[in-house]
């Protein structure tokens, strides 16, 4: 019951943060995990991410993706083509609280955020 409601706290406090907010919050799950082809990049440093690949590499990582440079956030699927989506709480996207609310849960790490720090000690 206790945890429970920790799990819903927890799950309200990263429906709450802001989309920068959560993405750091997830690539930081990554990393703790060790999955950095998980992580979630803002579209601002695509160029920086492909720099020094081949023309034609790119062109096939955006051909055999969904990527569209319009849109804020982008990623590598799991085929390691490049994907992308304006909604970092959509269906396309890879960001998953309810996987970040179990890990939490499960091993007492808040990831540096405050406020889940405080719900996991029980305030």
């Amino acid at each position: 019951m206790i945890r429970d409601r920790m799990y819903e706290k927890i799950l309200d406090v990263i429906s709450k943060l802001s989309d920068i907010a959560a993405v750091d919050l997830w690539n930081r799950f990554t990393e703790v995990l060790n999955r950095p082809d998980d992580r979630i990049y803002p579209m601002e440093e695509l160029n920086d991410e492909l720099s020094g690949m081949e023309p034609s590499a790119i062109i096939r990582l955006a051909y055999f993706g969904g990527i569209n440079p319009a849109d804020d956030w982008f990623w590598y699927d799991s085929y390691e083509n490049l994907a992308s989506t304006d909604y970092l709480r959509g269906k396309r996207s890879p960001f998953d609280p309810v996987s970040i609310a179990e890990y939490m849960l499960d091993s007492k790490d808040a990831l540096g955020d405050p406020d889940i720090e405080k719900v996991l000690e029980g305030r």
